[in-house]
């Protein structure tokens, strides 16, 4: 295959665009495409660096003023003379789009969150430039394209293709189901932010234990909200089970302990955490909002909640923790969904026609 790609991705943290983002790099490196990794806002913790490294992707951080960057990323583009530059995270769009222009690469944007969830942490002024430029963007979540097309009506509004999340179904497998044995282990995935609502989560788990239920919960991330959380467990008095480790990298391994994954979010496009937990064959609770409804299947692989309430989880929880059978049958069921609709390779094939269809045409798998 001829051409390369350059990533430009916002930081190299444990989130899930992130492990997408090495996830479709490794995939295009072994398949012998030239890939190289820009990082907006570089930070010494940075996990996937290493692992970028030790694949042979060069990594290449910019930094300085949002100005500085912009000059830095343009010559970078200039030396590289990749067939596509894609911008991994929303709110770099516009200055990868800037970066780029009139250096012969197709330049493709992202979007991997509902656009009210943009409007919310960047303001209408950054989210109206990022949605627009460049001309072509890839969203994993057809539901936020449909909130993109409704609230974002642009007099010429980009391209806007849908590539779904890849999963590495080797390093997420099925598992061995925990056995019935106490205390049985909740686990939520993401980060410590507002719009994930782990305080639900935390007061089902607590609503549980008040009946009786030996239930202990993980909730593995970081974020602002991560104070806030610890204050709740302490007011609960919820310390015994309810355990806040930070980000974990072996997401696996953790699913693997666990009965069930919940999640809480108010806002989603595709949640990494969902599809990651049914390919490991665990059932999801969740609520309909992004792509959870078409991913989740009610009553089949998890089951969703229309109450959007602490006691609507619990109730949630009990009847799954409460039937390991009907458990294993949901995990069961939605590992067979994601291995038919979202492997790697499915995932990275489609994102190959996303930069033919931008115009890199010489792009071959």
């Amino acid at each position: 295959m001829g051409g390369g790609v350059l990533l430009v991705v916002g930081q190299l943290s444990l989130g899930g665009s992130e492990r997408q983002l090495y996830g479709l790099a490794c995939f295009l490196k072994d398949r012998d495409l030239l890939v190289d990794v820009a990082v907006w806002t570089p930070s010494a913790d940075a996990p996937y660096l290493p692992l970028l490294e030790a694949r042979g992707v060069p990594v290449h951080p910019l930094k300085g003023s949002a100005a500085d960057k912009g000059r830095a990323l343009r010559r970078l583009v200039g030396r590289l003379r990749p067939a596509v530059v894609h911008s991994f995270s929303f709110f770099t769009n516009a200055a990868v789009w800037g970066a780029s222009l009139g250096l012969g690469a197709s330049v493709l944007g992202s979007s991997r969150a509902d656009v009210r969830y943009e409007l919310k942490r960047l303001g209408w002024a950054r989210v109206w430039l990022n949605a627009q430029l460049p001309r072509v963007q890839v969203f994993n979540s057809r539901s936020s394209i449909e909130v993109a097309r409704r609230l974002m009506p642009l007099p010429h509004h980009p391209r806007r293709l849908f590539v779904p999340n890849g999963m590495d179904l080797d390093r997420f497998a099925p598992t061995k189901y925990p056995a019935s044995g106490q205390p049985q282990l909740v686990l939520g995935i993401g980060s410590l932010l507002p719009v994930k609502r782990w305080h639900l989560l935390i007061e089902a788990v607590n609503l549980l234990q008040g009946r009786g239920a030996a239930v202990n919960l993980r909730i593995l991330g970081g974020g602002p909200e991560e104070g806030r959380l610890r204050q709740l467990v302490a007011e609960l008095k919820a310390g015994d089970y309810v355990d806040l480790p930070g980000p974990r990298p072996d997401v696996a391994a953790e699913l693997a302990r666990a009965s069930v994954l919940a999640h809480t979010s108010e806002s989603e496009g595709t949640p990494n955490a969902i599809l990651e937990a049914m390919a490991c064959a665990r059932p999801v609770v969740a609520f309909p909002v992004g792509d959870n409804a078409g991913i989740v299947e009610d009553g089949i692989t998890g089951l969703l909640l229309q109450e959007q309430s602490a006691k609507a989880v619990a109730h949630a929880l009990a009847s799954l923790l409460s039937n390991p059978d009907l458990a294993m049958e949901m995990g069961k069921a939605g590992r067979r969904f994601v291995e038919a609709t979202h492997s790697m390779e499915a995932s990275a094939r489609a994102m190959v026609q996303a930069y033919r269809l931008a115009g890199a045409e010489e792009l071959r798998l």
